[in-house]
């Protein structure tokens, strides 16, 4: 039951976004595919194409918004890091070394939000470079949402590695948009 649970969430994660075909040259096809392998060929591909997203919109562009009530590029770069951090905190069972501090307030330039995604995406990696089938089932305790009538939910890890490639592709292909919106072709739809 595991196997095919997570069979179908890293299949939804596969056909997310239009990065897909892109982010498939990064996936060794095997005779046989653990959804493990997968997994890490995806996050992979997400944290190489995301870099080079935020690599090629301009320093001058980071504060671009497509309308006055978006957020602005550089917001979304730090919102997709505060993201990694939270969710692989959970992963690599340490302390998120952000908690507390407001990233898009904190962190507005190109150079330091660059290198924030970066340090993101290597927290991510101690437990993503790691992956296996059994790496995927195994379980850590996290506070339980408000008005739940339980102090906590065991939940299995691979669910929240999914969470973080999903969550990566998404705001990938968000980002694509602005990027397009300056002319700018994005690194999983040219050279």
């Amino acid at each position: 039951m595991l196997t095919k649970t997570l069979a179908l969430a890293v299949g939804l994660v596969l056909v997310a976004g239009g990065s897909y075909a892109r982010l498939q040259e990064t996936l060794e096809i095997k005779p046989y595919m653990p959804a493990s392998d997968s997994l890490k060929a995806r996050f992979s591909g997400v944290k190489t194409y995301f870099q080079r997203l935020a690599e090629r919109m301009p320093e001058a562009d980071y504060d671009f918004r497509p309308t006055p009530v978006m957020e602005s590029f550089a917001t979304r770069i730090a919102h997709t890091a505060g993201m990694n951090f939270e969710k692989c905190a959970y992963l690599v069972a340490r302390p998120n070394p952000y908690q507390g501090v407001d990233l898009d307030a904190t962190y507005t330039k190109k150079a330091e939000l660059l290198t924030l995604l970066r340090e993101s995406f290597t927290f991510c990696d101690g437990y993503m470079l790691r992956l296996s089938p059994a790496v995927l089932a195994e379980t850590t305790q996290i506070k339980a949402p408000p008005g739940a009538s339980f102090a906590e939910v065991k939940v299995e890890l691979g669910g929240v590695a999914i969470d973080v490639v999903s969550h990566n592709m998404e705001m990938y292909g968000y980002l694509a948009v602005y990027l397009r919106l300056k002319g700018i072709v994005p690194p999983t739809s040219g050279k």
